[in-house]
């Protein structure tokens, strides 16, 4: 359809109209408009046809048409045209006015870019044609930190907890990608989180603050959390893209002990005379305690935190030893259940006869 009785209010604006070919401008664009009209005639039927054609006139290119600029660098672009035009540059840095004769390029440079909203648009003359340079000005974050939101104090194995990395002073902020790192005491590294900023159309530097939410595990104690800040600009910024690290910050994770002594629960023996001794080894933080649960008393007993040792074991030592490692956190126990058999006979005369030979040897 043609743009018959098209008014300005509607955006559209009549150039120039003759021999059935009508220029009207648009959205920044010349439009030529061929139209034919035909009458057609049927038995009782009249129509008026209208067949048109829509060509965009020549309007200038710009190249690079995008561009990604670091604040206070030099940028610069080109507008031409195939056929000589007056054509100009309108910008807040590095404008320029119509130019005197017709061109068929033109330069738009600022030896430093210091404005966040500046676009740049290229346009001829009668402004038939307005082309806009996509720029992105973008700064890097003058600092990047992790820490807690609220400082644990302990921080226990099991709990949640808030951490955070603040990225200071960077723009454009929606480009921005932080991710959450764990190196753990062996050395492995684990990305434990990306994010990314939602906020649109700011253009001047902002801070971001992002969060994590952390559950710690007793394999986290002596770990080391970290931050990183990227800005992925697309395939017209830098490559790689920038990326600045916050400090590391070391964890100590608090858990209650566990006893490394397997099976929980087991059963032995031991000959009658013979030294018993028991270890009791747990790991936990704070270093656990040990309490030994014995089956009596006795003055040949002696219990050094996790080892308990018996002297000349009786049949009344019979009986479940249980060790109780403790810390503020919990306990672990483990038991065990040891037998005292009988000498053999054997053993017994060759204990006596030695006893007999000692005191022989005394008298002579």
């Amino acid at each position: 359809m043609c743009f018959s009785g098209v008014s300005e209010s509607a955006g559209v604006f009549l150039l120039n109209s003759s021999n059935g070919i009508t220029e009207y401008f648009t959205g920044g664009r010349s439009l030529i408009v061929r139209c034919n009209m035909e009458i057609v005639i049927g038995l009782l039927l009249s129509s008026l046809s209208l067949y048109c054609d829509f060509t965009d006139a020549e309007c200038p290119v710009i190249s690079p048409a995008r561009l990604v600029v670091k604040y206070g660098d030099p940028a610069s672009s080109n507008c031409s045209s195939d056929t000589p035009v007056e054509m100009g540059w309108e910008s807040t840095q590095g404008g320029t006015g119509l130019t005197d004769k017709e061109v068929k390029f033109l330069n738009w440079r600022v030896d430093s870019l210091t404005d966040w909203n500046n676009n740049p648009k290229c346009y001829t003359d009668g402004g038939q044609c307005l082309k806009q340079l996509d720029i992105t000005v973008y700064k890097l974050p003058d600092s990047v930190s992790i820490s807690y939101r609220k400082y644990p104090d302990p921080m226990a194995e099991g709990d949640q907890y808030q951490l955070q990395c603040h990225v200071q002073n960077i723009a454009p902020i929606e480009r921005l990608r932080v991710t959450f790192y764990k190196v753990n005491p062996t050395g492995e590294q684990t990305e434990l989180d990306t994010q990314q900023n939602s906020m649109d159309n700011i253009k001047t530097p902002v801070n971001g603050n992002y969060i994590l939410n952390f559950t710690p595990s007793r394999d986290d104690d002596g770990a080391q959390l970290w931050c990183s800040a990227m800005l992925d600009l697309g395939p017209e910024g830098p490559k790689p893209p920038p990326v600045m690290k916050s400090d590391d910050l070391n964890i100590i994770v608090h858990y209650k002990p566990l006893i490394t002594m397997s099976p929980e629960r087991f059963s032995m023996s031991i000959t009658e005379g013979d030294t018993l001794s028991l270890n009791c080894s747990a790991k936990g933080n704070p270093a656990p305690s040990y309490d030994w649960l014995l089956p009596q008393a006795d003055p040949n007993t002696m219990e050094e935190r996790s080892v308990v040792i018996i002297t000349n074991m009786a049949k009344t030592h019979s009986g479940n030893y249980t060790c109780n490692a403790r810390n503020p956190l919990g306990n672990s126990i483990w038991t065990v259940n040891v037998k005292v058999t009988a000498a053999s006979c054997q053993a017994a005369g060759s204990a006596m006869v030695a006893v007999l030979f000692l005191q022989l040897i005394h008298w002579l």
